[in-house]
């Protein structure tokens, strides 16, 4: 009988940003397809360029999906991926993810449980291991070929160990080496030093990837999830604070030298079993600057299209504003405390600045911007009608980039506190909570007891160690990554 190095020979293909082909086990899977024009609010583009499309990916089996953010979920490379492909996504709290791959009329979706083993037709198994709030882990198995894709998880030290006490160190370890948070990049914060603080969090989220794969210590330790720019006008010149994969492999080489880091471009595809590489396009990671603009000229006009074809708010956007935000404040009454007292929006290009006031539970337009005012916000009013009216979720839109925070350092925790409530509480803290009482919510706890006692220990001593407000250790972009 042929072995399973006889038959199939695992290959991966990296075809841009979090988006991987893997080939094992004569099946082919898809992974976190972003394929076509921006993503994350029309902030993030790719860099380097791809060279596939949704199109030429029409021989793909499976298509699995890590977490919701709009970079690995992207519903324009889904609408135009083959339907007969099997879905994949992790079960979580909330079925969105699954409801809306069956609404784009893929034939069959699978929602994998935490730690559940999936055993394909083919022979290749598949395990999800979710992490934190939204994101997963997948982790694929055919004979002695092995690939875990930790995708965003910040996994700790104590997670890896537990992990490798149940798993051969994997063949391919592929994972993020950036924080996906607009701090502090667009943040002004008085009594900080920004340039400092991202030389910071660079250094910081470097060494967490090296220290991760050092303990896999995988035949292949690959960068990824990380390779985008920002092209919109007034916003090209955030890319340079993005950390490249060619200096995660340089930080892994030097922390770690007996782990091989192998840096994959767009198309470039990877045996498994012998290491042999099938080369993309080139791209010069020393000249990504040059690179940048390269790609921004030729893609000027999807690019203006992008600002252009954005819905213009409503006139009434203001009383929708208010209204919005009265009911947020109101509902979320137990954390009201915790935020900023004063909050207040410039929805450009309107020149009215909207104040919300969390104390009183009130909101008020101002024609200059308050003195008052302890955070102040400004970003486009087509991306604040969308988050408001539920076309898009608010993750997505602090994600973008697209957005102008100026506050005083005392009020970082507190201004962080507002996006949190944001994401987690739109609908009322207890409203949000009762879906752990749900049957699907007791489900989710259930498998995930451990990690959330391991999370739970983890916090408090975190907030045991915690240093009084505005210190620079507790406003780091790895307590902001959503």
């Amino acid at each position: 009988m042929a072995t399973n190095a006889d038959e199939y020979q695992t290959t991966l293909t990296y075809l841009g940003h979090a988006c991987i082909r893997v080939d094992i086990g004569g099946t082919a899977i898809l992974m976190d397809p972003w394929l076509i024009g921006p993503s994350n609010g029309g902030g993030w583009w790719h860099l380097p360029a791809l060279t596939e499309t949704p199109e030429s990916l029409s021989s793909i089996d499976y298509i699995m999906i890590s977490h919701v953010h709009n970079d690995h979920f992207h519903i324009p490379s889904l609408q135009r991926l083959p339907k007969s492909a099997t879905a994949i996504v992790p079960y979580g709290l909330d079925p969105w993810m699954a409801d809306a791959l069956r609404e784009l009329k893929f034939k069959q979706v699978i929602e994998i449980e935490h730690g559940q083993t999936l055993a394909l037709p083919s022979g290749v198994v598949v395990e999800n291991y979710q992490h934190g709030r939204i994101d997963s882990a997948y982790w694929l198995r055919y004979g002695e070929d092995t690939i875990l894709n930790l995708n965003d998880c910040p996994v700790s030290e104590s997670w890896l160990e537990e992990w490798l006490d149940h798993h051969p160190r994997p063949d391919v370890a592929l994972g993020a080496f950036s924080y996906a948070s607009p701090y502090p990049v667009c943040y002004d914060v008085q009594g900080q030093d920004r340039e400092g603080l991202l030389a910071e969090n660079v250094s910081e989220v470097l060494s967490s990837f090296a220290k991760t794969m050092g303990l896999l210590k995988p035949q292949y330790a690959i960068p990824f999830a990380t390779q985008y720019g920002f092209f919109l006008p007034g916003s090209e010149w955030m890319t340079q604070h993005i950390p490249t994969p060619q200096t995660a492999i340089e930080t892994i080489t030097e922390n770690f030298p007996d782990v091989n880091g192998v840096l994959l471009n767009p198309s470039d595809r990877l045996s498994v079993k012998t290491g042999k590489m099938v080369p993309g396009p080139v791209f010069d990671w020393n000249a990504r600057d040059r690179e940048a603009t390269s790609e921004i000229k030729r893609r000027r006009g999807e690019i203006e299209r992008v600002v252009t074809d954005e819905p213009h708010p409503p006139k009434d956007l203001f009383e929708r504003f208010a209204t919005y935000f009265t009911r947020i404040i109101s509902r979320n009454w137990l954390l009201r405390r915790k935020l900023p007292t004063h909050i207040a929006f410039l929805a450009e290009p309107n020149t009215d600045w909207w104040v919300i006031d969390c104390k009183a539970r009130k909101v008020y337009s101002s024609t200059n911007e308050p003195p008052d005012a302890s955070v102040s916000i400004r970003l486009p009013g087509s991306l604040l009608f969308a988050a408001i009216d539920g076309h898009l979720n608010w993750e997505t839109l602090y994600l973008s980039n697209r957005l102008h925070v100026t506050l005083d350092k005392q009020e970082l925790d507190r201004e962080w506190q507002f996006w949190r409530m944001l994401f987690n509480f739109p609908d009322g803290i207890f409203r949000d909570r009762l879906t752990l009482l749900s049957s699907r919510g007791r489900r989710v706890l259930r498998r995930r007891y451990p990690e959330i006692i391991r999370l739970l220990r983890d916090r408090i001593t975190q907030v045991s160690n915690r240093k009084p407000y505005g210190n620079e250790s507790s406003t780091s972009s790895s307590e902001r990554a959503v």
